[in-house]
């Protein structure tokens, strides 16, 4: 027997706040700058895709890990991002839907 397929986003997780000014920090690297780079999508976006949905962020079933759908720029994105409880937020990948 195969077992249903589960929505990516746990609902039962409770989600988080965040507002512009919070004491909020990106971590960049060559790793995630590369990885959004082949999406075409730059740190700058990331970071725009990030405050313009912070309002309907999700967690996912990863611990840390949150999904937040916002349009910028007239476009639908996708951001996945790992954040730490001191407030460190790491894009994991971004893209366009």
């Amino acid at each position: 027997m195969v077992a249903p397929l589960r929505s990516p986003l746990d609902t039962s997780v409770k989600r988080i706040t965040f507002i512009p000014g919070d004491e909020m920090e990106f971590l960049w690297d060559d790793n995630n700058m590369a990885h959004l780079g082949t999406h075409g999508v730059s740190p700058d976006l990331a970071e725009r895709v990030f405050w313009a949905g912070v309002d309907n962020m999700h967690a996912s079933r990863t611990r840390h890990r949150y999904v937040i759908e916002a349009e910028v720029d007239g476009r639908l994105y996708r951001l996945l991002c790992d954040i730490s409880a001191a407030g460190m937020i790491y894009p994991v990948t971004c893209f366009p839907l």
